[in-house]
């Protein structure tokens, strides 16, 4: 039986809810992304890392493998009780998997090579995410491409929420 604590952080995983590879939008999105760093020219982008949330599909981990060869890869995954659901569905060995909050490990990184940083968060900006960005582009390498993603929708009021 899952204890109610990791059911209800199951429910609000938005995997649980959503599977992302069907998404239409995300799908473009990703594709832009791709095109965009395909472009990059300030460095080998073989030699460049990786940094998102690969979630339990990785999508965005197997696309910029496959298409562009970058190997070097780290996901920040916050649902930490999902631990053996992340490392079933890693898709490559070279995947570095940090479990816990990116204001945890963001700040622990090496920022002297370039990276490639997409922070595709789920819930809307907060001064944490805001936080997360400002270190990332305050240390980051030149070079390095940053992308940040939130759920724009204005939050029902206070009465209205589920």
């Amino acid at each position: 039986m899952i204890p109610p604590r990791v059911a209800q952080k199951r429910r609000q995983a938005s995997y649980n809810n959503i599977d992302y590879r069907l998404r239409p939008g995300k799908y473009a999105e990703r594709q832009m992304i791709v095109e965009a760093i395909g472009r990059l020219r300030f460095h080998d982008l073989k030699s460049y890392r990786y940094v998102g949330m690969g979630s339990i599909y990785f999508t965005d981990f197997k696309l910029l493998f496959r298409s562009l060869g970058i190997s070097s890869m780290i996901s920040i995954e916050q649902e930490e009780d999902d631990r053996d659901r992340f490392d079933w569905n890693k898709p490559y060995d070279q995947v570095q998997m940090l479990y816990g909050s990116t204001s945890v490990h963001l700040p622990a990184l090496d920022w002297s090579h370039p990276s490639i940083v997409w922070l595709d968060y789920d819930g809307q900006i907060a001064g944490s995410k805001l936080d997360d960005l400002d270190l990332v582009v305050s240390k980051a390498a030149s070079g390095t491409m940053v992308m940040i993603s939130v759920n724009a929708e204005k939050p029902a009021p206070e009465g209205m929420r589920k």
